[in-house]
């Protein structure tokens, strides 16, 4: 075995070859940096093993486990075993630009920071883009984290010191969706960021994106994680009341996501949820919601945002069209 590479991607996947294949290509085509793809097939039952082992390409390091241990898990599976300095995490099934990796590590070393994100798109399944983030300045993202997810493109986004990630134990394995978030709000707590302007990552939305394919326990999970970082909050200035979105607000984003993916009488179901749970929107409005959702439309609290700045450097899809 070789010198250690500069980055480790760590890929955790679990039956989505087809989506895993134009992810990896992405990964494999940084510019600049010298990596390594650590693979955690999460007890795949599909084709990955098989088209893992065909690769042939030495930078590509998959591991497996016979049963699934979720995602969390096989992300600090592929931590353990990460040679590079840097780790940096993609979810098999978004996108990353040619320059990602190589302006982070810039970005990082002008700031001689400890962790760095970029701006980051969403797009649909053909690539086109339907909304545009900006990547939220260094000094304030602790105070914006422990408000609400404001990392572009959440888990696919962020490189961090690999030292660091260990120090802080890596992922909470006791969250399945907000476990990258809880791991955000510990790094921004420890260490010094810094952000990319550039739009160099695009979370894929899809009918088989997991907060629409199995949305068990996200209520739950919001209150452990506000419940977690509650304490720490009052020392960065946010009210033990301001800590994260309340039920009805989850229930309320869960609408939207379900609306979006065509599935209405879901969308509904979490927007009537919303509305018993006292939503701050007021219980005639979110009753009204829960009818526009299941009429077919999206209603949002979070208006998509294109910012058109980061569109006119968003050229890089066209290589996974």
């Amino acid at each position: 075995m070789g010198a250690p590479p500069k980055v480790t991607v760590v890929i955790p996947t679990q039956g989505r070859w087809p989506l895993l294949r134009r992810t990896l290509g992405g990964a494999l085509r940084q510019r600049d940096v010298d990596l390594e793809v650590v693979i955690v097939d999460d007890g795949s039952s599909d084709e990955t093993v098989e088209r893992l082992a065909e690769l042939g390409d030495l930078r590509v390091r998959p591991m497996r486990h016979q049963v699934s241990r979720h995602v969390a898990a096989a992300r600090n599976a592929g931590i353990a075993v990460a040679r590079g300095k840097w780790i940096a995490f993609l979810d098999d099934d978004d996108l990353w630009a040619p320059d990602k990796l190589r302006a982070q590590l810039e970005s990082a070393a002008s700031r001689k920071a400890d962790f760095a994100w970029c701006s980051g798109l969403v797009v649909d399944a053909g690539c086109s883009v339907l909304e545009a983030w900006p990547a939220q300045d260094p000094d304030k993202i602790l105070g914006l984290l422990l408000r609400g997810n404001w990392m572009p493109a959440g888990a696919s986004n962020v490189i961090a010191r690999a030292e660091l990630i260990r120090e802080l134990g890596g992922f909470d394995e006791e969250f399945r969706h907000f476990a990258d978030w809880d791991l955000w709000i510990r790094l921004a707590a420890a260490g010094r960021g810094a952000a990319c302007p550039e739009a160099l990552v695009a979370y894929v939305r899809h009918p088989r994106n997991m907060i629409l394919t199995d949305p068990r326990g996200v209520v739950s999970e919001i209150h452990a994680l506000a419940a977690k970082h509650r304490a720490a909050a009052g020392l960065y200035g946010v009210p033990p009341d301001r800590v994260l979105p309340d039920e009805a607000g989850v229930f309320r984003w869960l609408g939207a996501s379900q609306a979006r993916s065509g599935r209405r009488a879901r969308a509904a179901a979490y927007y009537l949820r919303a509305a018993l749970a006292r939503s701050p929107y007021g219980r005639r409005r979110t009753l009204r919601d829960a009818a526009r959702a299941l009429l077919g439309e999206v209603p949002t609290d979070r208006p998509a945002s294109i910012d058109e700045r980061l569109l006119a450097g968003a050229n890089w899809l066209t290589q996974f069209r």
